[in-house]
């Protein structure tokens, strides 16, 4: 725990959090929401066969665990808005029963959402690793992993939470908070205390699954290899087999980048777990961790993008507007002519 004297001050502590990366964090969690609330409510307005498809159940998944992950920030930002945008020096600022009540829902949604995502990277390789053969029992595996990875999800953040709600406590016997020691405590101590083994689960589980995945693509690569050289020479199955890998190719982009988003936060969380560096000790920048933050939430942001990029809808809408500019332009050219 740290040790702060009488009115709130510390004096090994860097500094608060930067203002640019909360507006950074503002800024990429509402189109994180808007953008994957899109994503969601395109693929449910589809025809009922394509609506209840394996990929669009994959999709709906992602998105809505980018949902969760956006909105613990935005909880976040929300108790920050006074401490950083209106700083005051001389001003206190309590850590009230409603930010605990916030924090732990906030500590909830990054449990819950982590996992998921990282599970749900799980279930679209594992998809993809079955797909090349087509069997009829491929969707009910994959649907088993995704409800297994929220039920397991759900039960763990409940457990953790519970955790960090006793960890809170001793923050309301400290009178008198300067926006410093606020902000540290809500950025920091609301992801959980590094104590408690949940941090130490979160990024075990991101390393487990980053080693399943490859395994199953390169499982696929095999298997689709094998297949392609026994069915080479039709030309409809291979038009068909172009279409298949141009979607694997879209969903590993995704499970490499929900991944890989992932490397810079837990190898600053090892190495502050191990060297028992704290930002409340002084011996860890608040500012360290910010890029690691921002990267993820970018992630989570640009998942819609990369699910719609090369959607028929959005090839259509493209020729149109490319059609359209090319139109102006003629009827400019004409005009000048005249």
């Amino acid at each position: 725990m740290m040790n702060i004297s009488e009115n709130g001050s510390h004096p090994r502590l860097q500094g608060v959090t930067s203002v640019s990366f909360h507006v950074s964090v503002w800024t990429l969690s509402l189109l994180g929401i808007i953008g994957n609330t899109l994503v969601i409510i395109w693929r449910c307005s589809r025809r009922k066969e394509s609506r209840f498809h394996l990929v669009s159940l994959l999709i709906v998944n992602l998105a809505f665990s980018d949902i969760l992950f956006c909105t613990q920030f935005v909880l976040r930002e929300v108790m920050l808005v006074r401490p950083i945008f209106n700083h005051c020096d001389n001003v206190s600022y309590p850590f009230t029963e409603t930010d605990s009540t916030m924090c732990i829902t906030s500590f909830f949604l990054v449990c819950l959402s982590c996992n998921c995502i990282v599970l749900a990277t799980v279930a679209i390789a594992l998809h993809t690793f079955l797909s090349v053969d087509e069997r009829r029992w491929t969707k009910p595996i994959v649907v088993t992993v995704v409800a297994a990875g929220w039920i397991f999800s759900l039960i763990f953040s409940s457990v953790a939470s519970q955790q960090l709600a006793k960890d809170l406590n001793v923050y309301y016997m400290i009178p008198d908070k300067s926006a410093k020691i606020f902000s540290l405590i809500v950025v920091y101590r609301c992801f959980g205390d590094r104590r408690r083994l949940f941090p130490v689960i979160i990024t075990l589980l991101t390393v487990i699954s980053s080693m399943i995945c490859c395994f199953l693509y390169i499982g696929f690569c095999i298997k689709f290899r094998r297949l392609s050289n026994r069915l080479g020479g039709n030309e409809m199955r291979e038009r068909h087999a172009r279409s298949f890998i141009a979607l694997q190719i879209r969903f590993a982009f995704v499970v490499v980048l929900n991944l890989a988003c992932w490397v810079p936060a837990c190898a600053l969380y090892w190495d502050s777990y191990f060297n028992n560096r704290t930002v409340f000790k002084g011996n860890f920048d608040p500012k360290v961790p910010e890029p690691a933050f921002l990267i993820a939430i970018i992630v989570s942001a640009a998942n819609p993008i990369i699910y719609t990029m090369s959607c028929d809808p959005c090839i259509k809408l493209l020729k149109w507007l490319f059609n359209f500019t090319r139109h102006s332009e003629n009827e400019q050219r004409q005009l000048l002519l005249h």
